[in-house]
């Protein structure tokens, strides 16, 4: 191999034989690495790492077999390479790799100034390290170490094998140093169908946030007509946005929404502030003012407020533009303060709502809470589990029955069997109440308290084997379960109901005590629930990938606690699946 060279170990040598490298050259066939010349003695230098070398001086160096050339940050790898140390152009050959500043780049071919660092490659394949993006290209123009251009481009952040979502354009520009693609003549295409096209989209190369506008969204109602949306996202700071979302309605006029975010180390929330100034069907200003905030105080001692607002009953049902929406008649305003130990917690709340109402279908105003104390506490003593679960809350309402409510739950739980596989868990508790009543108490109803015991008896099996699904390990669980309870009935009918309803029976209340939601109403129980789950987890992570659950319930007794009357007089409950 041939190699003209300034190199301070060899300057005896390249004195001595200066005439014969000029006029034949310098082969060297060791694995070296050498510097080469550079025009300007203050650049970087480049250094060429290969099995074979050959050069002129002042001139060419030519190396194949695994070659390196590093210029800085800056590594290219490729089966053959030729650089022109006077011009400093490089030009390389089979299975090209160029890296730099968190890009990898692979390619066939590579024709690249190293002065200016402004070259070409065709059929690029790219990979943005930081940000796990990769895609392709027909031809690559690179621009400097930090910007390219690239004709007929793929983009995805999607997994390696994953083509899910794909990002295809005539024109990408990729700045670094900005962190922002560009995107010229674009479509998104979700598995191989495209579903959107833009002239022009720009976007972020990395998990920082970037301003912009969102997706619109359109449509047509009877009541709104044409229907446009446009977000603009505004990143104010990496812990501050907002979203500003013009909305035009032909039929009543253009409203704008607001979004606002914040986060502190001590406190975040948002806030939202819609309005819509003039409605040209209803004939007048409407808004929406919703806050949610929550704050660290001190240690262990935690705050939030929650308020919500809107000029008039009929906002939602008018103006919102999800389906769901259309039916809330109870906005939350409360603020809370809430104390955490390890062993137990306490929170005082103040809660009122705003009603929305409907003339054609008129509800229920719900009680205030002013305020609301609770207190939570977990101790284990010996092998068993003591808890403790109170209350007192003030109830207040402007026509029905106003009242003090006390409650205290405590229970303990001793496990009678706890294998790996098998557990048998008894519980028994005694739940108090005391009511104390005050103005709007039209039927006369006297202060009045009430105990129930409480037994229930959790236990079943866990097992466990392994399972392969094609190529892919999984462990199979089956888990059979029975959960009895036994509440004995108490005439209930003289005590006031301020938050307590019927619950519905499924899996998430299956296996719990009370057949109702509050504290007003505890129901008799004399009943056992049978239930049978299996899971598929991933071997590897544990990761529940499949649940099947099938459970039943079976009263012994009929229940007499009931604060509608039962539509059914079976004993046995639904099959849940």
């Amino acid at each position: 191999m041939r190699f003209c060279f300034v190199l301070a170990a060899f300057s005896m040598l390249c004195t001595f034989s200066s005439a014969w490298a000029e006029d034949e050259g310098l082969t060297l066939k060791l694995d070296r690495t050498f510097m080469a010349r550079s025009p300007n003695q203050d650049e970087i230098p480049v250094f060429i790492s290969a099995q074979h070398l050959q050069g002129q001086q002042e001139s060419q160096i030519e190396a194949s077999g695994q070659v390196e050339l590093r210029h800085g940050n800056q590594s290219v790898f490729a089966d053959e390479m030729r650089y022109q140390q006077t011009t400093q152009e490089l030009i390389a050959n089979g299975a090209v790799r160029l890296e730099q500043a968190d890009t990898v780049i692979y390619g066939p071919y590579l024709k690249l100034d190293m002065g200016t660092d402004i070259g070409d490659m065709p059929q690029p394949v790219f990979l943005l390290t930081n940000s796990n993006a990769r895609g392709s290209a027909d031809n690559l123009h690179i621009q400097g170490k930090q910007n390219y251009i690239l004709d007929n481009a793929v983009y995805t952040t999607c997994e390696a094998g994953n083509d899910d979502w794909l990002l295809k354009m005539g024109v990408l520009e990729i700045d670094r140093n900005r962190q922002v693609g560009t995107a010229h003549n674009a479509r998104v295409e979700f598995m191989g169908v495209p579903i959107l096209y833009t002239p022009w989209m720009d976007f972020s190369l990395n998990s920082q946030r970037k301003s912009g506008f969102l997706g619109p969204t359109f449509g047509s109602t009877g009541n709104n007509g044409f229907d446009l949306t446009l977000p603009y996202f505004w990143n104010i700071a990496p812990n501050r946005d907002a979203t500003i979302a013009p909305r035009l309605m032909s039929k009543r006029g253009l409203m704008i929404n607001n979004e606002f975010r914040y986060l502190e180390p001590t406190y975040t929330g948002e806030a939202h502030l819609d309005t819509l100034s003039n409605d040209r069907i209803v004939g007048g200003s409407r808004s929406r003012f919703a806050l949610k905030h929550g704050q660290s105080l001190a240690q262990n001692v935690g705050g939030a407020i929650t308020y919500n607002r809107v000029s008039d009953d009929a906002y939602f049902r008018d103006l919102s533009d999800a389906v769901n929406a259309t039916s809330q008649t109870n906005l939350v305003r409360e603020g809370m303060l809430a104390y955490n130990h390890s062993n137990w917690n306490a929170a005082l709340r103040l809660q009122r709502f705003q009603t929305l109402q409907d003339p054609a279908a008129p509800v229920a105003i719900p009680y205030r809470r002013m305020p609301q104390l609770s207190l939570n506490a977990q101790q284990s003593v010996a092998q068993s589990t003591a808890t403790f679960t109170g209350e007192l809350v003030d109830f207040r309402h402007p026509s029905a029955i106003n009242g003090k409510r006390l409650v205290a739950y405590p229970s303990i739980s001793y496990p009678l069997l706890t294998q790996s596989a098998v557990y048998v868990t008894p519980k028994l508790g005694l739940h108090n109440t005391y009511y104390a009543l005050g103005e709007n108490n039209v039927a006369g109803l006297p202060d009045k308290g009430r105990s129930v015991p409480i037994f229930s008896l959790d236990n079943g099996l866990v097992l466990e084997r392994d399972l392969r699904l094609g190529e892919q390990g999984y462990i199979q669980t089956l888990e059979p379960r029975a959960y009895y309870v036994y509440i004995p009935y108490r005439n209930q009918d003289a005590l006031p109901n301020f938050d307590s309803a019927q619950a519905d029976f499924n899996f998430a209340q299956m296996f719990t005590e009370n057949r109702f939601f509050g504290n007003d109403r505890i129901g008799d129980a004399n009943q056992i629930t049978l239930a049978l789950t299996s899971r598929l987890l991933a071997q590897e992570s544990g990761a529940e990938r499949l649940r099947v659950a099938a459970g039943e319930r079976f009263s012994l007794a009929t229940p007499q606690v009931n604060l509608v009357a039962p539509t059914a007089t079976t004993n046995k409950s639904d099959i849940l699946l």
